[in-house]
């Protein structure tokens, strides 16, 4: 996972914003069309 790559989450496609790396947990934050973000966990993503 790296920043500019496309995922897909709930039906929809996003662009990764930034990648945080807590301890040993892992999540992406992610913009959506209305300009906020969300941060997702990794596990819950499938990757395009």
């Amino acid at each position: 996972m790296k920043k500019g790559q496309k995922i897909k989450y709930k039906d929809k496609y996003y662009f990764i914003q930034a990648v945080i790396r807590r301890k040993h947990k892992m999540s992406i934050l992610v913009k959506k069309f209305d300009n906020t973000h969300i941060e997702i966990p990794i596990e819950l993503l499938e990757e395009c």
